[in-house]
């Protein structure tokens, strides 16, 4: 009887442990599809493409880190004369970045339409996620407006990386400099906001960090760097916004070299004025 319990006993243990290993793999394989759809439906949020408006070229482009990514970027065409930009990053990474930046979106696409002050439009993002976002989520943000006429851009920045503008006359860069702190840490912080205007052949390259900071392998890697991107541009401002684009993240990816692992998410709008 001993014996026979022994056997019996060892053939349970195996059915139950099958049991559990074809329960994680059916876990996992419903977490997998479950977070495809979130992909897909996040990348359904961003534009498939770039307004087409005369007088400004725009390329842009984000490639999440996970199946799912906290950067964001978007355009809002406001009437026949203006045409709204942004660009964004949400601290983490993962789903609750990817909840945090559709509510972004939802509130820009919003106030974008009703207030005409983009320092007015970050405020109000800003009281909405610090009101619904979990304590200790925030994001950066970088809104602007543009004058298609005038080709001036008026734009506030909540702790975003300054846009860079490279000036076809004299070859130079220009930071969009504006203070201002992360959306959701504080309440009512003081933003500013800024114009510049821009003439033909200019190039305005708007990125997150995870273009900057891609680094090569092993554990001492080197960022890719502001440096690097600045050059790239000013090596190939003869390309159109899309191929210019696209030569940014193949050197992005070079510099990389065998670590395909992204780290962060990726994201660049390239605009080039004229």
């Amino acid at each position: 009887d001993l014996n026979l319990l022994t056997i019996l006993a060892s053939q349970v243990v195996m059915a139950i442990e099958n049991a559990d290993l074809y329960r994680s793999e059916l876990d996992r394989e419903r977490m997998e599809k479950e977070l495809n759809i979130a992909h897909d439906i996040q990348m359904n949020m961003l534009p498939e493409k770039a307004p087409e408006v005369e007088g400004l070229t725009i390329s842009a482009r984000s490639i999440p880190a996970k199946e799912v990514g906290g950067d964001y970027f978007d355009f809002v065409r406001l009437d026949d004369r203006r045409l709204a930009m942004s660009i964004g990053d949400v601290a983490g990474k993962g789903v609750p970045a990817a909840l945090l930046m559709a509510l972004m979106r939802a509130v820009i696409r919003t106030e974008a339409g009703r207030v005409s002050s983009p320092r007015e439009v970050i405020e109000r993002v800003n009281a909405l996620v610090l009101r619904d976002a979990p304590p200790g989520m925030y994001a950066t943000l970088f809104y602007g407006v543009y004058d298609l006429e005038k080709k001036v851009l008026t734009y506030t920045n909540a702790g975003h990386n300054y846009p860079m503008l490279l000036r076809r006359k004299t070859g130079k860069y220009e930071a969009l400099e504006t203070t201002g702190l992360f959306v959701g840490m504080f309440e009512s912080p003081d933003f500013e906001e800024e114009s510049v205007e821009l003439k033909d052949g200019d190039i305005l390259v708007f990125y997150t960090d995870g273009v900057t900071e891609a680094q090569t392998e092993g554990d001492r890697g080197e960022m890719f760097g502001l440096k690097r991107l600045l050059d790239v541009v000013k090596d190939n401002g003869q390309l159109e916004p899309e191929a210019l684009r696209d030569r940014i993240y193949q050197e992005v990816f070079d510099h990389m070299g065998g670590n395909t692992e992204l780290f962060d998410d990726i994201t660049l709008i390239i605009a080039r004025c004229g």
